[in-house]
Formats: structure tokens, C-alpha cells, sequence
């Protein structure tokens, strides 16, 4: 064959076949990662019923789209769970949305929960608090006072605060299994109401999450290097003694709060204590004071490399994240003994 011909049927070949090695080398090269929301705040009840009646009849949450007492029943867990938390056995949950957040409320209940009940202190790394944005905390804390709640804060009472977020009236309770529950009212509140001079559909305008840290440091490292995410760390420790006697503390305890901003309006508070006896919380992911935050992702296996690169613990038993359906599922634990399920689905399909 002639040589120049030769070389032309080999340019002619190179161009036939390029696309798809470079469409081959895309689909090998993973997503950037991204964490696009917080989505979801499990806790583990010892008795969902106790779930039910606090953040249901009590709270005022609502299911969307159904009713949390038609999910009291068991259900086998199946090997996407199994993966994801390390069990068999049998499982019940129910999940409630947050008014004028981006994140639900998941209480689930596992058979094989073996762990006993830590019952955190707020200060103790690893507690959790659920922050709701209301606008009637005395009415809303009368229904939990009289449903049996306990009331951390000092007093008993909402008190007055005043600080970087603005002037609110704060009270401190926990849920029947000893997880906290911070209701803020602002001073100022949005319109509320509905038509015709019709009251508010419910008492929770909105909602955010916060964890007690060991270091604020090593913990914002995660969150921000590991996670992606920017996070405004506290300018140093302050004693308000209202904001102390909110907690139910007092003395020479100091306070750290830092934010964890997701993209959207979800927020992650990172607070830590000292001058006051602090100790870590190691449960179980499946035991009673356990915490998992759920988070939206794009590219989890980029996001699943970078966290193997840093030594993240990885708590899935399979190691790596799991396809059930068309989502992809991974679980993580963070620096203080906090569990982080990342979530890829599926792009929505476009109208």
C-alpha cells in the first residue's frame, strides 16, 4: 500500500476513534465532589411510640404525606441497611419535616440496638441539639411541659438573650430519650398567618442543628477541608450568663459556637465547653443518643477518595458507597463520634 495512503487511513483512524477515548477517560475521571444540603437529623429512640408523641403530638411536626403512627410497625431490614448500619434484625422509623427548613427529623429504632442510653450532657462531645425557630414559645412550652418534657433551662422559663444573631427568648428541653431540643423565639419574627386573619399553621418556622465538639479546630477541619464546606469559626470564648443559664449551667463555663453553612439555609452549629468536667460519646450507630447527619452530595466517589486520603473513618461495611436503587449511599463518622451519611441521587430530569 502506498505509504501516504497508509498514513491517511491511520489520521482517518485516530479521528474515528478519539471521541471515544476521551469519552472513556471522562467517565473514569470521578465528579468533583460537592455537599449541596443538609437533608436529614436521625436519632435513636429505645421506643418510637416516646418519638412519636414528643416530636408529633407534642412538637407539632408533620409527616409529609402521611401519618407517624401508621409507621409503628417492624420492617425486615434489608441489606442496603445492613451495609449502611451494620445490622439484621427488624427496623422502624418515620421521618418529619422542619417548617422553613431544608432537613427532616428521622427518629429510627432498631431491634439489634444493644448499646444502654449514655445520656449526654450538652456539653459532652458528640450531644446533639435540634434548634427550632418558633414564634410562640410560651404556648408551644406549655403543650411539652404538660406532656412530661423536661425543661433544661434554669428557671424553667424562656429567658432573654441578646447576642451575635440577635435578641431572642430561648429555652432548652429534651426529647424522652435525652436528646436536646433548643426552641428561639426572635424578637422579631416574619409575617405569619394565614388568609383572613387566620392563625399560623404551626409553631416552627424554621430549624438548624448543632453538636457539641471536643476541639473546634479539628472538627471545622472536616467540615471545611474534608466536607467542602465554609465554616465561620467563633471568635473566641464568651460566659453570658444568660446563654449559660439557658443551657442550665453556670459558673466560670465558657462557650464556643461556630457555623457549618451549607449551601441553601441549613446551618451546623460546632460548640464546644470549658471549665466544665466534658466527656466523649462513643455510641453504637444503632444505639440510643446516637446522631447521623444526612447530607446531599454531587460526585461521592470523588468525595469518598478525598475522605480515604484524609483517614475519615469509614463506617459502611462495605467499605466504599453503596447503589440502592438509583441512589448511592456512604457512612462516615466525624471527629467527635458523629455520624455523616453522605447521599448522591440521581440529577433530576430536565422539563
Amino acid at each position: 500500500m502506498n505509504r501516504h495512503i497508509k498514513a491517511l487511513l491511520m489520521a482517518v483512524l485516530m479521528v474515528l476513534l478519539l471521541p471515544g477515548a476521551i469519552r472513556k477517560s471522562a467517565a473514569q475521571t470521578p465528579a468533583p465532589a460537592e455537599v449541596t444540603g443538609l437533608i436529614g437529623y436521625m436519632v435513636v429512640p429505645d421506643a418510637l411510640e416516646k418519638s412519636v408523641e414528643f416530636y408529633h403530638n407534642l412538637l407539632g411536626l408533620q409527616q409529609p404525606g402521611g401519618d407517624p403512627r401508621a409507621k409503628l410497625k417492624w420492617y425486615g431490614v434489608v441489606p442496603f441497611l445492613t451495609d449502611m448500619y451494620g445490622v439484621r434484625g427488624n427496623a422502624r422509623n418515620f421521618t418529619l419535616q422542619v417548617p422553613g427548613a431544608e432537613f427532616g427529623v428521622e427518629p429510627m429504632q432498631w431491634s439489634e440496638s444493644r448499646g444502654k442510653p449514655l445520656q449526654p450532657r450538652l456539653q459532652d462531645p458528640g450531644a446533639s441539639q435540634l434548634i427550632l425557630t418558633v414564634h410562640d414559645i410560651d404556648e408551644l412550652l406549655g403543650f411539652l411541659t404538660k406532656g412530661g418534657v423536661r425543661v433544661v433551662t434554669t428557671g424553667g422559663k424562656p429567658l432573654q438573650l441578646n447576642n451575635s444573631q440577635g435578641k431572642a427568648r430561648v429555652v432548652v428541653v429534651q426529647d424522652f430519650h435525652g436528646y436536646y431540643v433548643r426552641l428561639i423565639q426572635p424578637d422579631v419574627l416574619p409575617p405569619l398567618g394565614g388568609a383572613n386573619g387566620a392563625g399560623p399553621p404551626g409553631y416552627i418556622i424554621g430549624g438548624e442543628v448543632a453538636i457539641t465538639v471536643q476541639d473546634t479546630e479539628k472538627a471545622a477541619q472536616f467540615y471545611r477541608d474534608v466536607l467542602g464546606l465554609k465554616v465561620a469559626l467563633g471568635d473566641g470564648f464568651s460566659s453570658d450568663p444568660n446563654e449559660l443559664a439557658a443551657l442550665g449551667m453556670k459558673g466560670s463555663v465558657q462557650y464556643r459556637d461556630s457555623i457549618v453553612m451549607f449551601p441553601g439555609k441549613s446551618q451546623l452549629h460546632l460548640v464546644e465547653f470549658k471549665g466544665i468536667e466534658r466527656k466523649p460519646i462513643h455510641p453504637g450507630i444503632v444505639d440510643q443518643n446516637a446522631v447521623v447527619l444526612r447530607v446531599s452530595v454531587r460526585g461521592i466517589d470523588a468525595l469518598y477518595n478525598k475522605m480515604k486520603a484524609a483517614q475519615v473513618p469509614i463506617v459502611s461495611v462495605s467499605g466504599a458507597p453503596y447503589q440502592n436503587g438509583q441512589t448511592r449511599w456512604l457512612m462516615v463518622r466525624d471527629p467527635d463520634n458523629v455520624y455523616v451519611q453522605p447521599v448522591e441521587r440521581p440529577p433530576a430530569p430536565r422539563p
